[in-house]
């Protein structure tokens, strides 16, 4: 199955790389100030992290917790599996982001003094991470909004059903 690409999403991850790209070439700390954005990154990445952990119970039940036939909690599985990939891949960043934190405080100061590109992979990572995160409140009304409609079309009166499907 070919899937079609979505141009917005595909101009917003373009426009975030672009930028941590930029951040990462051209706004490089020293040692001790990438000790302070590590300080913030994992401040902010371990509260985003808790916000990504209550929103997968939350959506999940959205889809289990209803009376649905199966047809229609199938379909709105294929419809969350898109925002559930997403949020997976946010998550995995996450990680590697607070994987390298970890590396950089690990290793001695005169390693990564002299190996700048340690510091702008960092650098990129962590901005990447952190505007691809401004998606997640989109996610989140994306999902309201498609069990909004499914609750809709699922209470919608008979003779408006028949009325739509004739169009």
């Amino acid at each position: 199955m070919v899937s079609k690409i979505n141009f917005k999403y595909f101009f917003f991850w373009s426009i975030s790389l672009s930028i941590s790209i930029f951040m990462g070439i051209f706004i490089t700390p020293d040692y001790e100030g990438i000790l302070k954005l590590i300080e913030v990154i994992v401040t902010i990445i371990s509260i985003l992290v808790t916000l990504v952990v209550i929103l997968i119970p939350l959506l999940l039940n959205q889809i289990l917790n209803s009376n649905r036939t199966w047809e229609k909690i199938d379909r709105a599985k294929l419809q969350f599996e898109s925002l559930f990939s997403k949020i997976k891949f946010l998550l995995y960043l996450y990680i590697i982001t607070l994987i390298m934190s970890v590396f950089i405080v690990i290793l001695p100061s005169h390693f990564i003094n002299k190996n700048e590109y340690i510091s702008s992979i960092f650098v990129v990572l962590s901005v990447f991470s952190l505007l691809l995160s401004l998606a997640l409140p989109v996610l989140l009304i994306r999902s309201q909004k498609i069990q909004i409609n499914l609750r809709h079309s699922q209470l919608m009166p008979k003779i408006l059903k028949d009325q739509l499907n004739k169009k």
